[in-house]
């Protein structure tokens, strides 16, 4: 596994996550990911409709 593209795994699975009506999980895998460096566009993370479900969490 490429250590430097695990962000790529982390952000689908946030992904699917949320979209299991699961949108606790979901942010908390994106914020663990972000506090051990992981970085994504912040347009991103707003344009993702998959992530709908959090994007009122925080």
């Amino acid at each position: 596994m490429y250590r430097e593209k695990t962000y790529y795994t982390i952000f689908g699975k946030s992904c699917l996550l949320a979209e299991l009506n699961q949108p606790t999980e979901a942010l908390t895998q994106l914020k663990l990911a972000m506090e051990q460096g992981a970085w994504w566009n912040p347009e991103t993370l707003l344009t993702e409709e998959m992530l709908s479900p959090i994007k009122d969490k925080e």
